[in-house]
């Protein structure tokens, strides 16, 4: 636990290095972001909210990795409806897992954006990370299937910042911005005594724009791409020094991370989009295009990212 307490202690003086010594480069990026933001239009998500009755089935124990919890509220009334709707009261487990994994996978869109939880992130249909994978324990707790955060580090952040700073000889403000946001956080349940991960954060767009195989439940896009995670730990909860540093950047720097990152983001899905045809991936099948990216997947990102080996 002492190498996640000097990741979040480098996060912070990274932080407050960067204000230090590049205020008026900061300042610049970031009111130049909160003018496109500004011409964002309203995200409106691809589904509805279903209703919530007192008869629909939920989770109610208070066993670890089965309770509610503070950004993770299973017993909230729209993850209950939700969750019945993808059906927790009537598929085996395994089935209504994958069922969750693609319903946040193919409709939550990432925004770099304060964590909120579970809840808002439903009701909005975005969030960050950390809220996309909030969503989808929440929903596998409340059918009463155990799950937890994995947590680590990963590095490949760096061309991204390199292409929002406009002066990018400015090293140090590029490489404190990418060890903000380079904490990744994705989801494990447990089904019949064993972990597997879920990486709903991967879309398949952002998968195609990679020349990538989309990610299927129990695969890891990040660690096969980007390369090895490190400091990798579990939790029942989002520590709460994690959801202040995170919010603390994503806060003072929005025009950074959802004006600049979300347009470079945006773009990304774009090419994938172009590679897929602008159809979805029911429309070609997930195995016939997986069986095609794989023939051409040469793990290398459109940002120049380079996989380690």
């Amino acid at each position: 636990m002492l190498d996640m307490f000097m990741y979040h202690g480098m996060s912070i003086t990274s932080f407050i290095l960067m204000l230090v010594r590049y205020p008026r480069l900061i300042y610049k990026s970031n009111k130049s972001g909160m003018k496109l933001i500004k011409t964002f239009k309203i995200y409106n998500p691809p589904y509805e909210l279903p209703k919530y009755n007192n008869k629909m089935y939920f989770c109610n124990s208070k066993e670890k990795y089965l309770r509610s919890t503070r950004l993770c509220k299973s017993r909230d009334e729209n993850i209950i409806a939700m969750a019945n709707k993808l059906g927790s009261n009537d598929l085996p487990t395994r089935k209504f897992t994958q069922q969750a994994f693609e319903f946040v996978r193919n409709s939550i869109k990432l925004r770099f954006v304060p964590i909120r939880g579970a809840v808002e992130t439903l009701k909005t249909g975005y969030g960050i990370c950390h809220d996309q994978s909030c969503l989808f324990i929440a929903l596998c707790r409340s059918a009463g299937i155990p799950a937890r955060y994995k947590i680590y580090r990963l590095e490949g952040y760096r061309s991204l910042f390199g292409q929002v700073i406009e002066n990018e000889n400015e090293t140090q403000l590029i490489n404190g911005l990418s060890i903000l946001a380079s904490m990744a956080v994705l989801a494990e349940v447990e089904i019949e005594g064993k972990w597997m991960i879920c990486d709903v954060i991967t879309s398949p767009e952002a998968s195609a724009s990679s020349n990538s195989p989309v990610v299927q439940f129990g695969e890891d896009f990040t660690q096969s791409a980007i390369g090895k995670p490190i400091m990798i730990k579990h939790f029942e909860e989002l520590p709460y020094r994690i959801v202040f540093i995170s919010n603390l950047a994503f806060k003072m720097l929005k025009g950074i991370f959802d004006g600049h990152i979300r347009v470079s983001f945006e773009k990304l899905l774009e090419i994938g989009r172009k590679r897929i045809g602008n159809k979805t991936l029911d429309e070609i099948g997930i195995k016939e295009y997986n069986k095609k990216a794989m023939k051409s997947y040469n793990l290398l990102l459109p940002l120049d990212v380079k996989r380690e080996d």
